[in-house]
């Protein structure tokens, strides 16, 4: 299990940050080496800048409550929207291009963030097959209760 610490922003009320660890990290980085450039520039800001805020998601557009305890972090709808405007100024269909990449997570504490699954959704859009991907997220998180609790 890999722990990604970044430890704390510095702002008005010093909000700290998350850790971010993986169910399964290699099968999470062959995931996010199976996208496209774009789609992994967004998906790897988004784990290693938003996701971090941990519990301040909450009420936000990235995350997404599902069955007690998971959560669905919501990547996307476009590249410009998770890499930001300037960020991709000189290239409108790359801000524009489709994104939903989701990323299944439960929180162990405060501080604490687990991807337990991720899949992207873009291309497939189908509810038998969203449905599918959360009974893995759902699968991942029984085990990873388990080996937590024993």
């Amino acid at each position: 299990m890999r722990c990604l610490r970044l430890g704390f922003e510095v702002n008005a009320i010093h909000e700290p940050r998350a850790t971010v660890s993986y169910f399964d990290e290699a099968k999470f980085d062959a995931f996010v080496a199976s996208l496209e450039p774009g789609a992994r520039r967004a998906v790897t800001h988004a784990t290693e800048f938003l996701m971090p805020r941990g519990l301040m998601l909450f009420d936000t557009k990235w995350l997404k409550p599902l069955t007690p305890p998971l959560m669905q972090f919501r990547i996307g709808p476009t590249l410009g929207a998770v890499l930001g405007t300037n960020d991709l100024a000189n290239n409108q269909w790359l801000r524009l291009a489709p994104l939903l990449v989701r990323i299944f997570v439960v929180f162990d504490g405060p501080n604490q963030v687990v991807v337990l699954h991720a899949y992207d959704k873009t291309f497939d859009r189908e509810r038998d097959s969203q449905q599918q991907q959360i009974a893995l997220a759902q699968g991942n998180l029984l085990t990873w209760m388990q080996r937590r609790n024993s």
